[in-house]
């Protein structure tokens, strides 16, 4: 968490030309709630598992700079 992954990725997008896609707002866009909300409602397994999907999905697209986070805990 804050570590600049989202930052860098942009400069990586911007300098390749290639989309970016953040895995923390596609979870988001999938769960139509906050990864606060999905912890709290759901726990940490069901995000843990729709983090795993999202990310399996991204890394299998080719020409696509990625941004994918890892959360331990709830914040």
């Amino acid at each position: 968490m804050a570590s600049g992954k989202s930052h860098v990725g942009k400069i990586l997008s911007q300098s390749t030309g290639m989309p970016l896609v953040d895995a923390d707002t596609e979870i988001v866009a999938r769960a139509g709630k906050s990864i606060d909300r999905i912890f709290a409602e759901e726990g940490e397994t069901v995000f843990r598992d729709l983090e795993r999907e999202v990310i399996a999905e991204l890394c299998a697209v080719r020409q696509m700079a990625r941004s994918l986070g890892w959360r331990r805990g709830v914040r």
